[in-house]
């Protein structure tokens, strides 16, 4: 395979996964929100129920409610901490960073027109460092690669 032909089909490899980590990193910070809020939410709730409850005599009803509050808040905040949301955001995001670099340094040897032997020494140094990355990224679902695949190459819009 030509080296300008190889290092096209790298380009749009590493722009797939770049966009993949990041969209992954995004999905992952909005799962962290989606759970955390109404773990302070409830939390504070319960906090508030149970100052008024000490003040009044707490009805059944109160005393419910208030533990149930409890109940809810703490098995949200256990959810939050067991599904890891933000380590999960972090390791896609330091990913996508290192897609990028790639990206970068593939589109910098496009355009540089450099001479074969010295584009292929290049290209292996950049194929060693892309399996580093890969090692060290965590997976992406299948779907999610494919949409991140169709957005960059222009078959689906965002």
């Amino acid at each position: 395979m030509e080296t300008a032909e190889l290092i096209r089909q790298w380009r749009t490899a590493v722009r797939v996964s770049h966009r993949a980590h990041a969209d992954a990193a995004a999905r992952w910070e909005r799962a962290g929100r989606l759970v955390g809020v109404p773990a302070i939410g409830l939390a504070s709730l319960v906090g508030t129920v149970i100052l008024a409850t000490i003040e009044a005599s707490p009805g059944r009803t109160a005393r419910a409610f208030a533990g149930l509050a409890a109940v809810a808040a703490a098995a949200l905040v256990s959810l939050q901490t067991f599904l890891g949301h933000s380590d999960r955001a972090q390791r896609h995001r330091e990913a996508a960073l290192r897609y990028a670099w790639l990206r970068r340094e593939l589109d910098d040897l496009a355009a540089g027109g450099e001479r074969d032997a010295k584009a292929k020494r290049r290209l292996e140094d950049i194929r060693a460092r892309w399996a580093e990355v890969d090692a060290m990224a965590p997976a992406i679902p299948a779907r999610q690669l494919a949409r991140a695949r169709d957005l960059v190459l222009g078959t689906r819009e965002s």
